[in-house]
């Protein structure tokens, strides 16, 4: 539909793909028992009825002898809420929305944390004239409404700064590709961060509309450039020149805050870094009051 605000008449392979499916061999079109060994591939084709009153049983007598807490429950997707409902009623307490969990829940935190919000701020696609992508596979991992803000913003000539140890399709784009040595993310994050508030390439208002900056600066000092650059594995000079170039354009940086946020363990604390990134380089949140409490690690 060329009309439709978020595809605008495009569709993803797996769209594209979707009339594959109704002739697919392996499509279900009915419950279907294991029989045998598992992982023998055999099985029988069973009533909706059987099928049902199977689950209720095996959930029934787990209750009785062990209890709701003995349940989990992995959901995602809007259709899981009427089986999250039921898990609720059962008085389970282990329920874990994976898709969440493993996409949103870290960045939602990170940024929560730092800017009171769970998304980056002000700046997006559409006014960025530097993007900044950190692990985000873009053209690869393909969401068609992100994409095409993504590809319009690098031809309105936005500069694109790749974060990635592989040659990406996004860092075949890019003006800077750093490859980084893979889970040193927030040590780069820290040395951007040293460059640009120790030369002065940072948004003056921090110093008097935001809290925490002064305790930021003290933490930096805390840190060698070169220190830095070599946990990454980069050189100082692909360091500095990137950070001059997102300094350059601010406040027009859309370091994008992206989805598959769970990586090293260690990942909330990384996209906070990365969050006040954002809010050094001006492009953080906007207030109507003209004051954040910006909670800086």
């Amino acid at each position: 539909n060329p009309n439709d605000i978020l595809t605008a008449g495009q569709i993803c392979p797996r769209g594209a793909a979707a009339d594959l499916m109704p002739g697919d061999p392996d499509r279900l079109k009915f419950p279907l028992k294991r029989v045998g060994k598992r992982g023998a591939g055999k099985w029988v084709r069973i009533s909706w009825g059987e099928a049902i009153d199977t689950i209720f049983n095996h959930l029934d007598k787990q209750l009785r002898l062990e209890g709701p807490n003995s349940l989990a429950l992995f959901h995602g997707g809007s259709s899981s809420s009427f089986i999250k409902e039921l898990f609720v009623e059962l008085g389970c307490r282990y329920i874990n929305d994976s898709s969440y969990e493993y996409c949103q829940a870290n960045r939602n935190l990170a940024y929560d944390l730092t800017f009171g919000r769970e998304q980056s701020g002000a700046v997006g696609f559409e006014q960025a004239q530097c993007v900044v992508l950190l692990g985000s596979n873009l053209g690869e991992n393909l969401q068609i409404p992100v994409m095409r803000k993504y590809n319009q913003a690098l031809a309105r000539g936005a500069k694109l700064i790749v974060v990635d140890p592989r040659r990406s399709t996004a860092a075949a784009r890019a003006d800077y590709h750093l490859m980084i040595r893979p889970g040193t993310d927030t040590a780069l994050l820290l040395g951007w961060l040293k460059y640009i508030v120790e030369n002065g390439l940072y948004n003056r208002d921090l110093e008097s509309s935001f809290s925490g900056f002064a305790e930021l600066k003290n933490q930096l000092l805390n840190y060698r450039l070169g220190d830095l650059a070599a946990i990454a594995d980069i050189s100082v000079s692909d360091l500095k020149r990137s950070a001059q170039a997102m300094a350059g354009l601010a406040p027009a940086v859309f370091v994008y805050p992206g989805d598959n946020s769970a990586w090293y363990g260690n990942d909330v604390q990384r996209l906070r870094a990365q969050a006040i990134l954002s809010a050094v380089l001006g492009a953080g949140p906007t207030s109507k009051t003209g004051s954040e409490d910006l909670k800086f690690p």
